[in-house]
């Protein structure tokens, strides 16, 4: 069946469908990649691909019982392993990216790697139909399923149509219909079988990795738990000195960011200085360097009106206009020779700050750690014991949710391997035979 469209507007609407074909083969839709062949030929596509793009005058077409009907399912439920993938669209980008994966299943379906899958067993139906003895020649019978099948979106649904009308023969239409499609939905499930079997074998590495790493962390912290009890110490009694080397090795790592910063600060400013640029603290520094500067520019401006009010009234060759232009240029040089200083002494101020501050960052830093030492010395293997082993326990911690993060991903998987929602595709209306004229 076909729809009447004027020639115009067909030829206009096959044009940007074949825009849009080209643009698909050219970039993927983002986080997905296409089934195999997505990316050929896709000009025996262009005219079906137009009617599902194009606003059609009255409502879709009926679909022929002879086409087979594909149904693309709106959501993939596969999560990504432990987080990564990317992020779940809505709104009109999960539409946008919907429409593409239709699109992007029609393409692959009629391309011609999915028509040669399809012909290549020797054992294939489409081998015993009286349309493939015709030809002399296998290639030259998928060069002419490729360019005679029609795939198409049908618009405004999730259904995807494939027909065949140029095979007159209705049982031979319906069994390469058939076994075309198949083989499309066999190569799409096993891709994304593959998918979900290369995501548990990860999944099972890392929890493989997560639990000898616990099995040792138990072993480490058993030996910790005896050398404690041994040395006299023990697991929650904590002494005023543990507590304050807790502490200060917070501050010191703090302290250690803060003398990084400072020093980046210092050498940025000395590098700006050397080129003579100035940074956003000069500005700053100017009116306490040189004060009266502001009252020079006020000045300056309030000459420049008066020049202008002069010229309008006595003209440019007025000897009073002369003398104030003259006395103006003088001021703004005066003052352009002030603000270079006084700039440039605001870099040197700017500098010496920074400088304070790095070494007063510095030097805070070096007491911590001082202090911090002679905690470690006070303490001795006890406090060292006991830092290890409360890491250890964090650590613990840690892992133990991560491999039941771990776990409830491979459980997700598994069921997902085990369900239909595994490929995005599926069968949704079979072709007929002898319901077409």
């Amino acid at each position: 069946m076909t729809l009447a469209v004027p020639r115009a507007r067909r030829a206009a609407v096959i044009a940007t469908a074949v825009a849009s074909i080209l643009s698909l083969t050219a970039s993927p839709a983002r986080g997905q990649t296409p089934p195999a062949g997505a990316g050929e030929n896709p000009a025996p596509a262009a005219a079906a691909f137009a009617a599902a793009q194009a606003p059609l005058p009255g409502p879709t077409p009926p679909i022929p019982a002879s086409a087979a009907v594909l149904f693309v399912e709106p959501f993939t439920a596969a999560p990504a392993p432990l987080g990564r993938g990317p992020a779940p669209v809505a709104g009109a980008d999960a539409e946008a990216s919907y429409q593409r994966r239709i699109l992007t299943h029609a393409v692959a379906l009629g391309s011609e790697h999915n028509v040669r899958r399809a012909l290549r067993n020797a054992n294939s139906e489409i081998r015993k139909t009286r349309w493939f003895v015709e030809g002399s020649d296998p290639l030259e019978r998928a060069t002419w399923l490729r360019d005679h099948l029609r795939v198409a979106p049908v618009p405004g649904t999730s259904l995807i149509r494939v027909e065949l009308p140029d095979v007159k023969d209705a049982a031979d239409r319906k069994t390469i219909l058939q076994e075309v499609c198949a083989v499309y939905l066999e190569s799409t499930r096993r891709a994304s079988q593959d998918a979900l079997l290369d995501r548990t074998s990860t999944l099972n590495n890392v929890k493989i990795k997560v639990e000898s790493r616990l099995k040792d962390l138990r072993q480490e912290m058993r030996a910790k738990q005896v050398q404690l009890n041994v040395d006299g110490g023990g697991i929650g009694r904590i002494g005023v000195k543990e507590m304050e080397l807790n502490k200060l090795v917070g501050e010191q790592v703090e302290a250690q960011v803060a003398v990084g910063r400072a020093e980046a600060a210092y050498q940025g400013l000395a590098e700006a200085a050397q080129r003579r640029q100035d940074t956003p603290g000069v500005w700053q520094f100017v009116p306490r360097v040189a004060p009266f500067l502001e009252k020079d520019r006020l000045a300056i401006h309030q000459s420049s009106v008066e020049l202008e009010v002069l010229a309008a009234a006595t003209g440019p060759e007025d000897p009073k206009y002369k003398a104030l232009a003259k006395r103006l240029e003088v001021m703004k040089k005066q003052y352009q020779t002030a603000d270079d200083e006084a700039r440039a002494k605001a870099r040197v101020a700017v500098l010496e700050d920074a400088q304070t501050a790095f070494a007063a960052a510095k030097g805070k830093f070096e007491a911590l750690t001082a202090r911090v030492n002679s905690l470690k010395n006070d303490l001795g293997e006890l406090s060292n014991s006991m830092v290890q082993y409360f890491a250890l326990q964090e650590e613990q911690k840690g892992l133990t949710d991560q491999l039941r993060a771990v776990r409830e991903q491979i459980e997700n998987v598994m069921a997902i391997h085990s369900s239909a929602a595994a490929t995005d595709v599926r069968w949704h209306l079979m072709p007929e035979a002898g319901l077409d004229p």
